[in-house]
C-alpha cells in the first residue's frame, strides 16, 4: 500500500530546517495513487492544488508560485479482517510526527521544568499555583479548547461532535462517583481520544513540541490529563511495600524495547553519534511520543534514522504507557511516551539492510517521577 504526503514546513524550499511530512488525508491521497497508477502527469484536488506527478509538487492555482514537495511512501500496514484500512492510516500518523525542530540536550532543562514546561506553565496558569484540580474545574476547559481547536483546524462538524459527545458521556456517567474515578475515566476517554482518527494527536503535540504558548489555554487541560494518564502506572502501588514487593518478586522482563522512526538532519546524526557512550549528555522528547513493539514498523515509514529505544520496567513506569485498553487500534502494539522524557544515546550503527543509522537510546527515570 502507498500513501502520498506533503512537506509542510513553513518553507518546504528551505533545506537548512529539518523536513516534516504530513500525510494527506485518506481520500485525497488514493486520488493522487489512482492518477499516479494511471500514469497521469497531473490532476487537480479540492479546486484549489494542482499535483504534478512528474516534478513531485503541489502547486496553489491561485498563486503557482506557493508550492510544496510531494511524496510517494510506501505503507506496510498489517490488518485482519476485523480492522479497517483507512484507520490503520491513523496510527501511521502518529509515529511520522516529526518529534523535534531544534536540539534540546540538557538536564538544565528537565532540572527547571520538570517534563513538560508546557504543561507545567498551563498548570501555574490555570490554576493559580494550586496543585489540585477537581474534574468540575477542568472539565469544561478541556472539552471547550478541543472543540476550538477543531474548528480552527476546519474539522468535519460531526468528528467535533463525537468528541464533545464522548466527553460528555464520561461527565454524564461519573456524576455520582468520587473524584478519583471521574478523573480516571476522564483520563480513559482523553487517552482513546489521543488515538482518534482526527486533529487531536497533531495539533496538541504540535504546540508540545514548539512550547506555543498561544495554545496554553485550548490545550493544556487536555496535556495535563493525558500526560498524566501516562504515569498513572505507579499509582497503583498504594504502599511502598506494595511497590518493593511487585519490583523484585515481578516475573516481568526488566526493560522493554520499543521502535520508533524519524527524519533528522545530518549534524542532528553526528551529535548523536558524538554523545554515544557519554553518561553526561542527556536530550529529550517535548511531544508525546508513539512508539511500536514491532520493528518492521517503524522501518516501513519514510525516515532516514530508526531509535531502538530501552525502557527499564519500574525505574520508568511514570514514563510510557501501552495503549492496549484504550485505543481505536487494539491490534497495534502502541507504547505511547511523556512529553519531556529524558534519554541518553549508548550507540549509533548503520543498519546495511535499510541503508539507515540506528540509534539505541535509554530512556532516564525523571527527577519528578508525577506532576501532581
Amino acid at each position: 500500500m502507498y500513501i502520498w504526503m506533503y512537506q509542510s514546513n513553513i518553507d518546504s524550499w528551505d533545506d537548512t530546517q529539518t523536513a516534516e511530512w504530513t500525510p494527506y488525508p485518506d481520500d485525497v491521497s488514493a486520488v493522487i495513487e489512482k492518477a499516479f497508477n494511471a500514469g497521469l502527469g497531473h490532476i487537480f484536488i479540492d479546486q484549489c492544488y494542482k499535483i504534478d506527478l512528474e516534478k513531485l509538487v503541489q502547486v496553489n492555482i491561485e498563486d503557482v508560485h506557493r508550492q510544496r514537495r510531494i511524496r510517494r511512501q510506501i505503507c506496510m500496514l498489517y490488518v485482519n479482517n476485523n480492522e479497517n484500512i483507512e484507520d490503520k492510516t491513523g496510527i501511521l500518523k502518529r509515529l511520522c510526527f516529526p518529534l523535534e525542530t531544534s536540539p534540546r540536550n540538557s538536564t538544565a532543562i528537565d532540572t527547571l521544568y520538570r517534563g513538560s514546561p508546557f504543561i507545567r506553565d498551563w498548570l501555574l496558569t490555570f490554576n493559580y499555583g494550586q496543585f489540585v484540580l477537581t474534574f468540575d474545574t477542568i472539565f469544561p476547559a478541556l472539552l471547550n479548547g478541543l472543540k476550538d481547536e477543531g474548528e480552527k483546524e476546519n474539522e468535519q462538524k460531526s468528528i467535533i461532535n463525537e468528541i464533545v459527545q464522548e466527553l460528555n458521556a464520561v461527565r454524564d456517567k461519573t456524576s455520582e462517583n468520587k473524584e478519583r474515578d471521574r478523573m480516571k475515566m476522564l483520563a480513559n476517554c482523553c487517552a482513546k481520544l489521543y488515538t482518534k482518527h482526527c486533529y487531536i494527536f497533531r495539533v496538541v503535540n504540535t504546540a508540545l513540541r514548539e512550547n506555543d504558548r498561544e495554545k496554553l489555554h485550548t490545550l493544556g487541560p487536555y496535556c495535563y490529563v493525558l500526560y498524566n494518564y501516562v504515569g498513572r502506572p505507579c499509582e497503583d502501588f498504594f504502599s511502598i511495600r506494595r511497590y518493593f514487593w511487585h519490583k523484585f518478586h515481578s516475573t516481568e522482563s526488566s526493560s522493554v524495547t520499543v521502535y520508533r522512526g524519524d527524519y533528522i538532519t545530518s549534524e542532528r546524526i553526528e551529535e548523536y553519534r558524538q554523545a554515544a557512550g557519554n553518561k553526561h549528555k542527556y536530550f529529550k522528547w517535548l511531544p508525546f511520543v508513539s512508539t511500536s513493539l514491532k520493528q518492521n514498523v517503524a522501518e516501513n515509514f519514510g525516515f532516514n534514522v530508526t531509535y531502538v529505544i530501552e525502557l527499564r520496567r519500574h525505574s520508568c513506569d511514570d514514563q510510557f504507557t501501552f495503549l492496549d485498553q484504550n485505543t481505536h487500534y487494539k491490534q497495534e502494539e502502541e507504547l505511547l511516551l511523556r512529553p519531556g522524557t529524558r534519554f541518553r544515546v549508548t550507540a549509533v550503527q548503520y543498519d546495511n539492510l535499510t541503508r539507515r543509522p540506528l540509534i539505541y537510546i535509554k530512556i532516564l527515570p525523571t527527577y519528578v517521577s508525577h506532576l501532581r
